[in-house]
């Protein structure tokens, strides 16, 4: 993670969690925590993505008070919004009702826990709140 040099001021701390993921917080009104973090890609074994999504709810705790902004890969295919998912997804998903319909039970399984995570978080998908061309929608 690398910020601007004018920035290094209002850095408060620097935490390093395991299996990729780090976090800065910054001073400010509210202190704010800007982290990343990467899941394993579909499939791999359950017990290994149930293991980095628990530890990633740890180290976000740990984090404690303050604003949250959260990056990275979570190798989640967000190709429909399923009912319940209104105030985590936004209306501009990758896909269609179709596709979801086709994923692996791998792929399925690494959307639902990702899903999981957001709700345990209270987290929004922000890429689904704006709508973009198909060109700039999704890496992969």
């Amino acid at each position: 993670m690398a910020i601007h040099k004018r920035l290094r001021g209002a850095v408060i701390s620097v935490h390093h969690g395991v299996s990729r993921m780090m976090a800065v917080t910054l001073r400010g009104v509210l202190p704010m925590h800007i982290a990343c973090a990467y899941a394993p890609t579909a499939p791999s074994p359950t017990a290994v993505k149930t293991r980095v999504y628990e530890t990633l709810r740890a180290f976000i705790r740990k984090l404690g008070f303050g604003v949250l902004l959260l990056g990275g890969d979570f190798n989640a295919r967000l190709w429909t919004r399923l009912p319940g998912e209104d105030s985590h997804l936004g209306p501009w998903v990758w896909g269609t009702p179709a596709q979801h319909a086709t994923m692996s039970v791998d792929t399925l399984e690494s959307r639902d826990m990702f899903m999981e995570f957001c709700g345990h978080l209270d987290l929004c998908v922000l890429p689904t709140h704006f709508q973009k061309s198909p060109a700039h929608t999704v890496t992969y």
